[in-house]
């Protein structure tokens, strides 16, 4: 397992065990080295700013772009399997729904919220760690730090307690998906703030609305993936769920982007 401590982001170039990271630019092959033994634990919270994770663009042009689908778990209209196989970024978050084999599997990141009772339920669950999608994944990365769920998340009452209820699974997330040989990231709070600001969530109302893990996967990645160089897309959305997720505002928002021309939609 590897979990990044502090404000010191990892090599861009570097993937999980020390693989060289098939979004960067190319770098010399390495030998690797028989493992030594578990490593100790680490921590990271991601800085502020662009992702170090990402690629490294140098901005010389291209003859096509990158492409990056962010899926989500609703249902599509069409087979999208082989297209979202073959691209070279996927995003997809807390339990992929790969149902109905129209999504394929490969998942370079999977975001997950920490927070939730339904983290609790899958987790208790031997079969969420045999998802494809789960297995295939590369990165967890936990949408919301702990402070970020401490300050403004709900909180179980005393009864929900004594059933076992808690706000905040992080550590144990960590445990589960460490021992499954996942690579873990920890967002930092203000891209929470910020992600809350964009949507016009107004501090007083921060414990009442929460945005979307969706909402903030792709946010992420418009923030690391140019759209110069990287043609985004997004299926399986249908903005829809938990009440305390502002469904409305975050689908007015995609389709601002959309309009812009920074993402695609596809069904």
């Amino acid at each position: 397992m590897r979990i990044w401590v502090g404000n010191v982001a990892p090599n861009p170039r570097r993937s999980v065990k020390g693989r060289t990271n098939h979004l960067s630019k190319p770098a010399p092959r390495r030998e690797r080295k028989p493992d030594q033994g578990s490593a100790p634990h680490q921590f990271s919270v991601l800085s502020e700013g662009a992702d170090s994770s990402a690629p490294e663009f140098t901005g010389q042009p291209q003859l096509a772009r990158k492409t990056a689908f962010i899926v989500g778990n609703g249902s599509l209209e069409h087979d999208l399997s082989e297209a979202i196989d073959n691209a070279d970024f996927v995003m997809r978050f807390n339990e992929p729904n790969l149902a109905d084999d129209k999504s394929g599997s490969r998942t370079d990141v999977l975001m997950l919220a920490a927070s939730s009772k339904a983290l609790h339920r899958r987790m208790a669950d031997p079969a969420f760690l045999e998802n494809a999608a789960l297995k295939s994944a590369k990165v967890l990365m936990l949408a919301y730090h702990p402070e970020v769920i401490r300050k403004y998340h709900p909180r179980p009452n005393i009864f929900q307690r004594l059933r076992g209820r808690r706000a905040d699974w992080t550590t144990q997330a960590i445990e589960l998906m460490g021992h499954a040989g996942k690579e873990i990231r920890i967002m930092p709070p203000q891209f929470y703030a910020d992600g809350c600001a964009e949507l016009g969530i107004a501090t007083s109302r921060m414990r009442n609305v929460f945005p979307s893990t969706g909402f903030l996967g792709i946010r992420y990645a418009l923030a690391n993936f140019p759209a110069s160089e990287w043609q985004i897309s997004l299926c399986g959305f249908g903005w829809q769920g938990w009440k305390r997720h502002d469904w409305q505002n975050e689908r007015s928002w995609v389709e601002g982007k959309i309009a812009g021309g920074l993402i695609g939609m596809v069904a």
